[in-house]
């Protein structure tokens, strides 16, 4: 039962695993995420949310999006962030997320 091949495969892809470097899971899920892209739809008060983001971002502004959670902040800010390197053709993009413990 042990030199079975199909236990050495398993065996094989553990320690491949375990070989991967801290850094070098980094930058895997890195390069996995920038290869998404989403595609929603804007109607309404989202619409206008991305319009304002645009215009602060324009005048050198810092957007902040306050509201419950469930209602849409992360999607638009990654849709935003996806338009805006479209746009520049500069895909660097950093946003802070805090919870309701933070003042």
């Amino acid at each position: 039962m042990k030199s079975s091949p199909y236990i050495k495969q398993k065996n094989e892809a553990k320690t491949a695993q375990k070989q991967l470097s801290l850094k070098d899971l980094f930058e895997k899920n890195l390069l996995s995420q920038k290869e998404e892209k989403l595609e929603i739809v804007l109607t309404g008060q989202y619409e206008q949310a991305l319009d304002l983001m645009f215009e602060a971002d324009a005048s050198n502004l810092y957007p902040i999006l306050v509201g419950p959670p469930g209602i849409g902040k992360t999607t638009l800010c990654r849709y935003y962030a996806q338009s805006r390197a479209e746009i520049t053709g500069n895909d660097s993009f950093e946003w802070i997320t805090f919870d309701e413990s933070i003042t």
